[in-house]
């Protein structure tokens, strides 16, 4: 009896090698990286990593300002959500109207905000990962669905 675990396919080998070959044959006449791909993608994971400071900074300000709220947790995290991102662009709207914004005053603020709210940002994160994992635990459907809307 052969054992066929153990034994040389030919064919197993054909098609890792025309996979290998076409990889390298892409990489032969197409750059894998050149530096202006390069700046665009550290610059796209900047802009995100910002726009989920934000996030996390609207949700502690509304944990901070709306702490106990008789809804079910999707909700709370929602309602504290909104009414920070409200008090933050208020805030943004009153500072830009009386002395400008800049880039640094916005950077500033961000990251004064999160040091300030520190305790508030991971009891809200802890809410968050509490919805997550209880939604996750309904349906392999409704595990996708959370993931995407996260």
């Amino acid at each position: 009896m052969k054992n066929t675990e153990s034994t040389f396919s030919a064919r197993g080998f054909a098609i890792v090698l025309v996979l290998t070959l076409t990889v390298a044959g892409y990489y032969v006449f197409h750059k894998p990286l050149e530096s202006a791909a390069f700046w665009r993608l550290i610059i796209t994971g900047f802009r995100t990593g910002m726009a989920i400071s934000l996030l996390a900074l609207s949700g502690a300000a509304g944990r901070r300002l709306l702490p106990a709220l008789p809804l079910n947790s999707g909700g709370r995290l929602a309602v504290q959500s909104a009414a920070g991102a409200g008090v933050l662009s208020t805030f943004f709207l009153i500072s830009g109207a009386l002395i400008g914004i800049s880039p640094w005053l916005s950077w500033g603020t961000l990251l004064a905000g999160l040091v300030m709210l520190r305790r508030d940002l991971v009891r809200w994160a802890g809410d968050l990962r509490k919805f997550y994992l209880d939604a996750v635990q309904s349906s392999r459907t409704v595990r996708l669905v959370v993931a995407l809307m996260i």
